[in-house]
């Protein structure tokens, strides 16, 4: 009974650095949104526009929103799911618009998918980031991160419009703030004869990789279990 407690309080211990390696989550600033609009030179206009949020920050996130006014149509969709060590995330997001030479005075159409996290570190920490990004035309799919604040100096950037990049990196991050942003967007606006259409999306897994020390500590811990359960 004594060595089983032993073994116990020495696995408790060697974790302790990994559990430390955890993202602490900051903010959820998750979204989709769609909107079209359209005026002719008879005066007839359209307008749609929607947004979604998901229930409570952090949660696992599935949703989707269409609009389609004849002239401008927009669709947008997202499926994300976060914890203290991944987050996982699929966007798309497509927009058509038309401008007629005869009737039209501006027509615009506008989707958006968008996976922003914040978290904190409190020591150095490696990640993993494996991702598909797409879009056609003029519309485009990215990923930034970004230090300290939304808005702040980005550290790394992937984008894409009309292309396609397939991402395999890691990413080591000091002690800090840190904003990750996936984010597929289509955006057509004419004032001129035109007919566009523009579809991108993401598919991304941003996690933890357990630091190597901590790894062979962790099983050192657990050879003496091994060792009785084999016997």
């Amino acid at each position: 009974m004594r060595r089983k407690h032993i073994a116990i309080l020495t696995i408790a211990a060697v974790t302790t650095p990994l559990l430390a390696q955890n993202m602490m989550l900051q903010s959820d600033e998750r979204s989709i949104e769609t909107l079209a609009e359209y005026q002719t030179v008879d005066d007839q206009f359209g307008f749609d526009s929607r947004t979604r949020t998901p229930d409570a920050p952090f949660d696992d996130w599935l949703d989707t929103t269409s609009i389609n006014i004849g002239r401008a149509d927009a669709n947008a969709a997202i499926n994300s799911s976060i914890s203290s060590t991944a987050m996982q995330a699929t966007g798309s997001a497509d927009a058509h618009a038309i401008f007629d030479v005869d009737t039209s005075v501006f027509t615009i159409a506008f989707a958006t998918s968008r996976h922003i996290v914040a978290f904190e570190l409190a020591q150095d920490t490696t990640f993993a980031l494996v991702a598909d990004l797409i879009a056609t035309s003029n519309a485009e799919s990215f990923i930034t991160l970004r230090q300290d604040t939304r808005f702040g100096a980005i550290l790394h950037e992937y984008a894409v419009t009309d292309d396609e990049l397939s991402i395999d990196d890691q990413i080591t991050l000091s002690a800090g703030t840190y904003y990750l942003e996936f984010r597929a967007e289509s955006n057509h606006e004419h004032h001129s004869p035109a007919e566009t259409t523009g579809n991108a999306s993401f598919d991304a897994a941003w996690s933890v990789v357990p630091a190597p020390a901590t790894t062979a500590l962790l099983a050192i811990a657990l050879m003496p279990r091994r060792r009785r359960q084999a016997r």
